[in-house]
């Protein structure tokens, strides 16, 4: 089994379009349009075709705020899915990796006995939801 956190991308999903008060134009892509053939994305798609249980969900904002609530509920997803000897997986992409991170921090916490079997970061960024401004 695996979780899938992604990485930032816009704020808005592609539906919310038609209530944004502002025109974009035909240029303006939500997280689903721009984020579809994502690797995070692809690879759900492959564990799905083969029949593997897989969690994807989008990544955090700019800000990322939703890391914290994104780890937990993979966290919550694994423990209410788990059978035994089933690998689990964990993968994230950029504010994604972070949130991952996290969500091992957690099973570490919650459920000791339950073995990571790997995670997989691309592009992991800190996982403070602040950039520092020594940084900017």
């Amino acid at each position: 089994m695996m979780a899938i956190i992604d990485g930032t991308g816009p704020w808005f999903n592609d539906d919310d379009r038609n209530w944004m008060p502002w025109n974009w134009g035909d240029k303006s892509q939500g997280y689903k349009s721009a984020f579809a053939n994502s690797y995070c994305k692809q690879t759900e798609e492959a564990l799905l075709a083969a029949g593997q249980a897989v969690r994807y969900s989008r990544g955090p904002s700019t800000l990322g705020l939703e890391t914290g609530p994104y780890a937990r509920t993979a966290v919550d997803w694994i423990k209410g899915n788990h059978r035994g000897a089933d690998p689990v997986y964990l993968m994230g992409y950029s504010r994604g990796a972070s949130a991952v991170v996290s969500a091992a921090s957690f099973l570490k916490r919650e459920a000791p006995d339950l073995k990571i079997d790997a995670l997989f970061l691309f592009d992991a960024v800190d996982r403070s939801p602040f950039t520092a401004s020594e940084v900017v």
